[in-house]
Protein backbone atom coordinates (compact mmCIF):
# COMPACT_ATOMS: atom_id res chain seq x y z
CA UNK A 1 0.00 0.00 0.00
CA UNK A 2 1.49 3.47 -0.86
CA UNK A 3 0.52 6.60 0.55
CA UNK A 4 1.34 10.79 -0.08
CA UNK A 5 0.94 12.86 2.66
CA UNK A 6 0.62 17.04 2.31
CA UNK A 7 3.98 19.09 3.03
CA UNK A 8 2.96 20.47 6.57
CA UNK A 9 1.76 16.46 7.71
CA UNK A 10 4.88 14.98 5.65
CA UNK A 11 7.13 17.38 7.58
CA UNK A 12 5.82 16.03 10.68
CA UNK A 13 5.78 12.25 10.10
CA UNK A 14 9.51 12.92 8.82
CA UNK A 15 10.46 14.36 12.53
CA UNK A 16 8.08 11.38 13.88
CA UNK A 17 10.30 8.15 11.70
CA UNK A 18 13.30 9.54 11.71
CA UNK A 19 13.32 9.49 15.54
CA UNK A 20 11.85 6.40 15.23
CA UNK A 21 13.68 3.81 12.56
CA UNK A 22 13.73 0.57 13.76
CA UNK A 23 10.60 0.92 15.87
CA UNK A 24 6.83 -0.31 14.81
CA UNK A 25 4.47 1.48 13.71
CA UNK A 26 0.57 1.04 13.81
CA UNK A 27 -2.81 2.14 12.09
CA UNK A 28 -5.52 2.12 14.75
CA UNK A 29 -8.98 2.70 13.78
CA UNK A 30 -11.94 2.26 16.68
CA UNK A 31 -8.88 1.29 19.61
CA UNK A 32 -8.15 -1.40 17.53
CA UNK A 33 -5.37 -2.00 15.49
CA UNK A 34 -5.89 -2.79 12.04
CA UNK A 35 -1.79 -3.04 11.13
CA UNK A 36 1.43 -2.98 12.13
CA UNK A 37 4.87 -2.00 10.17
CA UNK A 38 8.06 -1.68 10.97
CA UNK A 39 9.96 1.80 10.05
CA UNK A 40 12.42 0.74 7.95
CA UNK A 41 13.63 4.38 7.25
CA UNK A 42 12.43 7.90 7.38
CA UNK A 43 9.11 8.58 5.43
CA UNK A 44 9.00 12.47 4.19
CA UNK A 45 5.77 12.71 1.97
CA UNK A 46 5.67 9.71 0.53
CA UNK A 47 5.87 6.07 1.43
CA UNK A 48 4.85 2.42 1.38
CA UNK A 49 3.78 -0.33 3.80
CA UNK A 50 4.48 -3.76 2.38
CA UNK A 51 4.13 -7.32 3.94
CA UNK A 52 2.29 -7.51 7.04
CA UNK A 53 -1.30 -9.83 7.25
CA UNK A 54 -3.67 -7.71 5.35
CA UNK A 55 -4.79 -8.74 2.09
CA UNK A 56 -5.39 -6.92 -1.08
CA UNK A 57 -9.17 -5.86 -0.81
CA UNK A 58 -8.27 -4.94 3.24
CA UNK A 59 -5.54 -2.54 2.35
CA UNK A 60 -7.52 -0.98 -0.57
CA UNK A 61 -10.22 -0.65 2.35
CA UNK A 62 -8.13 0.78 4.99
CA UNK A 63 -7.02 3.50 2.23
CA UNK A 64 -10.10 4.58 1.55
CA UNK A 65 -11.70 4.89 5.30
CA UNK A 66 -7.95 7.56 6.07
CA UNK A 67 -8.32 9.27 2.26
CA UNK A 68 -11.80 10.19 3.14
CA UNK A 69 -11.45 11.12 6.49
CA UNK A 70 -14.14 9.30 7.83
CA UNK A 71 -12.50 8.82 10.91
CA UNK A 72 -14.52 9.31 14.51
CA UNK A 73 -14.04 12.79 15.78
CA UNK A 74 -15.53 13.82 19.20
CA UNK A 75 -16.48 17.33 19.82
CA UNK A 76 -15.74 19.25 22.88
CA UNK A 77 -17.75 22.93 23.00
CA UNK A 78 -15.21 25.14 24.23
CA UNK A 79 -17.71 28.03 23.95
CA UNK A 80 -21.11 28.96 22.44
CA UNK A 81 -22.62 32.09 21.26
CA UNK A 82 -25.62 32.98 19.60
CA UNK A 83 -26.19 35.88 17.30
CA UNK A 84 -29.31 37.82 18.29
CA UNK A 85 -31.34 39.64 15.40
CA UNK A 86 -30.08 42.77 17.11
CA UNK A 87 -26.85 42.66 14.98
CA UNK A 88 -28.77 43.00 11.65
CA UNK A 89 -29.54 45.90 12.86
CA UNK A 90 -26.67 47.10 13.95
CA UNK A 91 -25.45 46.51 10.98
CA UNK A 92 -27.70 47.91 8.77
CA UNK A 93 -27.89 51.58 10.75
CA UNK A 94 -24.14 51.27 10.85
CA UNK A 95 -24.55 51.33 6.61
CA UNK A 96 -26.99 53.52 6.45
CA UNK A 97 -24.89 55.94 8.80
CA UNK A 98 -21.79 55.36 6.91
CA UNK A 99 -23.44 55.99 3.19
CA UNK A 100 -25.44 59.18 4.59
CA UNK A 101 -21.85 60.71 5.39
CA UNK A 102 -20.09 59.55 2.49
CA UNK A 103 -22.93 60.97 0.22
CA UNK A 104 -22.55 64.50 1.84
CA UNK A 105 -18.80 64.22 1.50
CA UNK A 106 -19.00 63.90 -2.50
CA UNK A 107 -21.97 66.47 -1.96
CA UNK A 108 -20.01 68.62 -0.45
CA UNK A 109 -16.38 68.15 -2.35
CA UNK A 110 -18.02 68.70 -5.60
CA UNK A 111 -19.49 71.85 -4.74
CA UNK A 112 -16.16 73.05 -3.60
CA UNK A 113 -14.62 71.46 -6.67
CA UNK A 114 -16.94 72.42 -9.73
CA UNK A 115 -18.04 75.47 -7.93
CA UNK A 116 -21.43 76.61 -9.85
CA UNK A 117 -21.24 73.35 -12.17
CA UNK A 118 -21.47 71.42 -8.91
CA UNK A 119 -24.72 72.63 -8.26
CA UNK A 120 -25.99 70.33 -11.30
CA UNK A 121 -23.75 67.70 -10.39
CA UNK A 122 -25.69 67.48 -6.89
CA UNK A 123 -28.78 67.60 -8.26
CA UNK A 124 -27.62 65.27 -10.45
CA UNK A 125 -26.62 62.55 -8.27
CA UNK A 126 -29.46 63.06 -5.33
CA UNK A 127 -32.23 62.74 -8.06
CA UNK A 128 -29.54 59.87 -9.38
CA UNK A 129 -29.87 58.50 -5.65
CA UNK A 130 -33.85 58.97 -5.51
CA UNK A 131 -34.47 56.79 -8.91
CA UNK A 132 -32.25 53.86 -7.66
CA UNK A 133 -34.39 53.96 -4.44
CA UNK A 134 -37.24 53.78 -5.92
CA UNK A 135 -36.08 51.08 -8.27
CA UNK A 136 -34.94 49.35 -5.05
CA UNK A 137 -38.32 49.84 -3.12
CA UNK A 138 -40.33 48.47 -5.97
CA UNK A 139 -38.20 45.26 -6.74
CA UNK A 140 -39.38 41.89 -5.75
CA UNK A 141 -36.52 39.93 -3.64
CA UNK A 142 -35.55 37.11 -6.03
Amino acid sequence: MTFTLSGEGGRRFYNFTSAHVGESLAVVLDNKVQEVANIREAIRDQGSISGGRMNEQQSKDLSMILRSGALPAGIKYLEERTVGPSLGADSIRAGVRAAVFGMLAVLVFMLVYYRGAGINADVALILNLIILLALWATSEPS
